[in-house]
């Protein structure tokens, strides 16, 4: 009898154990699995499909747009209070380098203002995150990696350009297939369906070389994320959203670094351009002791984020 009562306490207590070391905090960094294979693996039903979106770039996607300022251009307040809130049923996991305490750790939380480069700052997941709300989407999980004031020519450099790869590429590939593993431990199976890039003005500054090479380093660059997210693509393919830059006149060379993102646009299927000069995106009223002109304002950054919104329909329309 005291052998029986005496196994089945252990029994309990090594089932304990299990549960214990089977518990996983998303706050922890999950490495990516290099086991995957191309074997066939049971269908996930389809409200376990997650649909996922990329935001890369710098400045203005990382957010330099001050949330304070969208009451006083016109947001009203029950407006100001859905964008406080957040939508739960469009999800972000962000990272901005240079600012540690700008991170959701790993974790998806609502898509909100205040996920910038500080957090009073706001980059355009909120109007991407609005605009498919309305449209009625769910289960889409945004992930942001950004950095303002970098290159692609040095810091997003990827392989195919040769030379020494970007810190930033390299970065934003372990981000993104961490944030897949996440996904995956939620139950989900995550699905690539686009990248959004702004990105081009940091190229356009000064160096009229880097202007002209920006076609050639956006088409490796856009080929090698491709390669190195493949696993978790549609199967269609990976879109690829991306926004021209600003007539501003810190950036010198805007005309070339925009021809070059129309020119890919039209030579990939899977690539969506849309110019944000035609769009009529401002950035010379905020804030208003000094115009940060390298920026957009706060209600342009919500229409960047729309922008992107409606060019990244065709992709989550697909079958995955």
């Amino acid at each position: 009898m005291k052998i029986k009562k005496f196994l089945w306490l252990l029994l309990i207590l090594c089932t304990v154990g299990v549960l214990v070391c089977s518990f996983s905090s998303c706050e922890e960094t999950i490495q990516q699995d290099e086991t995957h294979t191309d074997e066939t693996e049971p269908p996930m039903e389809d409200d376990k499909v997650a649909k996922v979106v990329v935001l890369l770039g710098q400045s203005n996607m990382e957010g330099e747009s001050y949330k304070t300022l969208l009451r006083d251009k016109g947001v009203s307040k029950t407006k100001y209070e859905e964008y406080l809130r957040g939508y739960p049923n469009v999800q972000i996991s962000y990272c901005v380098p240079w600012n540690p305490a700008q991170s959701s750790r790993n974790c998806f939380i609502p898509t909100t203002i205040g996920l910038g480069g500080q957090d009073n700052r706001f980059g355009p997941e909120v109007g991407i995150a609005e605009y498919l709300s309305n449209e009625g989407y769910e289960s889409v999980f945004l992930v942001k990696y950004s950095y303002g004031g970098t290159k692609l020519s040095t810091n997003w450099r990827s392989p195919s350009s040769g030379g020494k790869t970007g810190e930033l590429y390299t970065g934003a590939v372990q981000y993104v297939l961490n944030a897949m593993s996440v996904l995956e431990e939620m139950g989900y199976y995550p699905v690539i369906e686009a990248i959004c890039w702004m990105q081009g003005e940091s190229d356009s500054d000064s160096s009229e070389e880097n202007a002209n090479n920006y076609y050639d380093l956006q088409k490796n660059f856009i080929a090698d994320l491709r390669k190195d997210l493949a696993y978790y693509g549609n199967s269609n393919g990976i879109g690829f959203v991306d926004a021209g830059i600003s007539d501003c006149s810190l950036w010198k060379y805007h005309e070339i670094i925009n021809d070059a993102k129309y020119r890919i646009s039209q030579e990939d299927d899977l690539v969506s351009y849309f110019s944000t000069i035609d769009n009529k995106l401002e950035y010379m009223s905020e804030p208003s002791y000094g115009a940060d002109i390298a920026h957009f304002d706060c209600m342009s950054e919500i229409k960047l984020g729309y922008l992107f919104g409606e060019n990244l329909q065709r992709y989550l329309d697909r079958d995955n």
